[in-house]
């Protein structure tokens, strides 16, 4: 045997570092990879199956129920439900130009005059907050600008007061600041032109802001219809209009709904209400509104010739609705606790 032959070299021994850095190296949780198999689930894990509960279904089918019978009850309302343009997913995008101030509110914003009261209940009236404003000696204020929802008699938790001078709308924003009003803190700034992204935005829909001048010998006839009306009962004169794409916005509602009935005499159009979570990812459109009629002759006339018709791709369902919001006695209950 030769005796350049060389025996085998030994096996390397693998030190406790090496082993301990090569199981770092491998191990997944460094590099953020899967885990290869699910964890045993715990003896205290819910055994439930997935899918959606039975809570879910009863309140998806709630929901159908009350849409389908022109009725809110049945669905979680929310403020953002009253406040125009207030979730995203509402609305589709659009290059249509901002809103703009009328004359009186463009130059009241311009010279100072003008300041934005937030977080009010939604049902202070215009009357709360010239009450308010007359408890601060600030009732030489020039007007009050509020939206009244006539359908449900809610404000959108804001409104707008104008004064002779800038320097009493600065020193009401300072005094008014956290004063209360109906149970709520009031929240002040300075009024923001339209589309600023503060301040407020008003929308566009007619019979809905107006200007109240308290008793200061306003103008009666100044006070929009839906500052009383939604105490009305139109009964028979009420359609519900289910089957509603995303909206671009309020005023984007109305015009089109203006155009759908223009055969018929609208006397109003309310705001249009996005479906519920359980029903939004369906297939279809799934928002609604309601519209009233002077008459119910009228109401049944346009319900015939709507319902079923194609509406941007699907078809409306048009049927009787209420007479009255669920919402029409809630300042009654709140003006006796």
């Amino acid at each position: 045997m030769s005796d350049s032959a060389t025996s085998p070299e030994p096996a390397p021994v693998r030190s406790a570092a090496s082993a301990s850095s090569n199981w770092r190296d491998n191990s997944s949780w460094r590099r953020g990879d899967a885990p290869t198999s699910s964890p045993k689930p715990s003896r205290f894990t819910s055994a439930r199956p997935s899918g959606t509960s039975w809570r879910d279904r009863e309140e998806r089918k709630g929901t159908e129920e009350g849409q389908a019978a022109g009725d809110n009850a049945n669905r979680r309302l929310e403020p953002s439900d009253f406040v125009p343009n207030s979730r995203p997913y509402d609305r589709v995008r659009s290059n249509k130009p901002p809103q703009k101030d009328d004359s009186v509110a463009a130059k009241a914003i311009a010279e100072g005059r003008r300041i934005y009261i937030g977080n009010l209940r939604y049902q202070a009236k215009p009357e709360d907050i010239e009450g308010l404003l007359k408890a601060s000696d600030f009732g030489h204020f020039t007007n009050i600008d509020i939206s009244v929802d006539p359908f449900t008699g809610r404000n959108p938790s804001y409104c707008f007061v104008d004064f002779p001078d800038a320097e009493s709308a600065k020193q009401a924003m300072e005094v008014l600041e956290g004063k209360e009003l109906l149970g709520r803190e009031v929240k002040c700034r300075p009024g923001q032109p339209k589309g600023s992204g503060s301040g407020g935005k008003p929308s566009d829909a007619p019979n809905r802001w107006g200007r109240w001048s308290g008793d200061k010998g306003g103008d009666d006839e100044s006070r929009p219809t839906s500052f009383d009306r939604y105490r009305q009962d139109f009964t028979g004169m009420r359609l519900y209009v289910g089957g509603l794409p995303r909206m671009q916005d309020q005023a984007a509602n109305f015009a089109e709904m203006t155009e759908l009935f223009k055969d018929y005499k609208l006397e109003a159009i309310s705001k249009r209400v996005s479906a519920h979570e359980s029903t939004r990812e369906l297939p279809g459109n799934h928002d609604y509104c309601f519209v009233d009629f002077s008459s119910p002759q009228l109401a049944k006339e346009a319900m015939e010739s709507i319902n079923g018709t194609i509406f941007k791709g699907e078809r409306l369902k048009v049927n009787l609705a209420k007479g009255r919001s669920n919402q029409w006695r809630e300042r009654d209950t709140l003006d006796r606790n």
